[in-house]
């Protein structure tokens, strides 16, 4: 961990220039299977962030008190191909119904999207939740496990998206189920769950972040995201909606109307927000937040810290020299933003890249079930 985190040092060092970062398929990366430790924080010790400009976020002394799992799979679901990955028993609540399920995602060039949802079977029984003497024992709500393809994938993020840019979305999705109450007699009642979410987001501030790498501070050029989420509940008996009175009754309620608000950073290459603070609807306290430590897991795809890989010259005007030991190597060049400008493999020890625009590069070396990178600039 030492070793690699002390070798991104200068890399991304050179990367910190206050250069526009802009959110799109190559810098917003979510690779097809991959997991994410976030540090948890549930104490309002955060300071609401500022927004505009050439921002400099002060993040360093964060501390965490839990930590929080995500994995995304591969998508093995035909209903779903095409989508990029997917993330495995992700609870949705339902007004204290925990249902659980599977969330397809996918990225292209137009923007981050989620395709649909795995509803996995769900039976709770409710009788205690209704007042006596109605309730029964036997009174439950089945959910039936199901695939729901969106019509239209639901746009999370938009691509591209830089500072001042924003996006809206909403879908709307529904499940079955079975009412089953002593109430309404010895048959049970059809009927079914709709969902109506939506994202409305902003990206409010661009500038540079300071965050703790595990070993001192290490600053980040970021964009900061505002962000609201909604989610309103509806619940149907046969095709009509169902009465308010018998939902009060086992403790839901029709169009119930969810909230939640964010400010998200964005660092490019990273598999997911950086730094995710959620607040209250006003956007003017801290109340919760997520804090993704693996900046050694940014998706240049830096895995060995020692490498017989060099280039020269560098700075370079025309041709780039590899010394290597691989042989029959994939060779990868990226601009800053993590666009991959040429990809081949081969046993060259020189490219041209006369014809490249100035600035800083990357090139990646795959060979021999080992990954390298270095940076160089072109004059």
């Amino acid at each position: 961990m030492m070793k690699k985190l002390l070798y991104f040092l200068p890399l991304f060092f050179a990367l910190s220039a206050n250069s526009q970062v802009i959110m799109d398929q190559y810098t917003f990366v979510r690779p097809e299977a991959y997991s994410i430790t976030w540090d948890t924080h549930t104490s309002p010790i955060l300071q609401v962030p500022s927004i505009g400009d050439a921002q400099a976020w002060d993040y360093s002394g964060i501390t965490y008190n839990g930590t929080l799992i995500e994995e995304y799979l591969d998508v093995e679901n035909p209903n779903f191909e095409g989508s990029t990955n997917c993330i495995e028993q992700e609870t949705v609540d339902v007004q204290g119904l925990s249902l659980t399920g599977i969330s397809y995602f996918e990225v292209n060039a137009s923007g981050y999207f989620q395709t649909g949802i795995t509803a996995n079977e769900f039976k709770e029984y409710i009788g205690d939740a209704i007042p006596a003497p109605y309730g029964s024992p036997n009174d439950s709500i089945i959910f039936e496990e199901t695939d729901i393809v969106f019509a239209f994938p639901w746009e999370i993020v938009k691509f591209p998206s830089g500072y001042q840019d924003q996006w809206a979305d909403t879908i709307s999705w529904k499940a079955d189920f079975v009412l089953k109450l002593a109430l309404m007699g010895t048959e049970p009642t059809p009927g079914y769950y709709k969902q109506t979410a939506g994202v409305i987001s902003e990206v409010v501030g661009q500038g540079t972040i300071s965050l703790p790498n595990g070993t001192g501070t290490q600053d980040f050029d970021a964009l900061l995201i505002k962000t609201e989420e909604f989610r309103i509940d509806s619940f149907y008996l046969g095709d009509q909606p169902a009465e308010p009175s018998l939902l009060n009754m086992i403790g839901m309620s029709q169009g119930q109307d969810t909230r939640i608000y964010s400010y998200d950073f964005f660092i490019p290459q990273m598999k997911s927000y950086s730094l995710r603070l959620y607040t209250n609807a006003t956007y003017s306290e801290i109340i919760y937040s997520k804090f993704n430590p693996d900046f050694e897991e940014i998706y240049l795809g830096i895995e060995n810290e020692t490498s017989t890989f060099n280039i020269y010259p560098n700075p370079v005007h025309d041709v780039l020299n590899i010394e290597t030991e691989q042989n029959n190597h994939n060779i990868e060049i990226l601009d800053i933003n993590g666009k991959i400008i040429l990809n081949e493999i081969s046993n060259n020890t020189s490219i041209n890249i006369s014809s490249f625009a100035s600035g800083m590069y990357f090139i990646r070396l795959k060979g021999n079930n080992k990954t390298h990178i270095k940076s160089f600039i072109k004059q």
